[in-house]
């Protein structure tokens, strides 16, 4: 099954983008005190692994847009010039 995806901005299939929010969920408190501490942001997924390193991606992306303050406090000291292009990569190969 299809599922909207993004506000209605795409569709997905419905397990990989049911995957990619509940690990989204799970760990983007972990990912968070990461990118503070001046880590850098590396996802990558192989056929529907990829799909869902592609939607978890959105999804950090938009959750550090939406916090400008959490943004700024990464790129900080530890990240200056630091955007959301450097923080963020994904490597995802035969995405469906």
């Amino acid at each position: 099954d299809w599922t909207s995806v993004f506000r209605g901005q795409g569709l997905a299939l419905c397990g990989m983008a049911a995957a990619s929010v509940n690990l989204f969920r799970e760990h983007i408190d972990a990912l968070t005190v990461f990118a503070r501490q001046g880590y850098r942001i590396r996802l990558t997924g192989h056929s529907l692994g990829g799909g869902v390193a592609a939607m978890m991606g959105m999804l950090i992306i938009r959750h550090f847009e939406q916090s400008k303050d959490l943004l700024r406090e990464i790129q900080g000291a530890r990240n200056p010039g630091i955007d959301e292009a450097a923080l963020l990569r994904v490597y995802a190969y035969g995405t469906p």
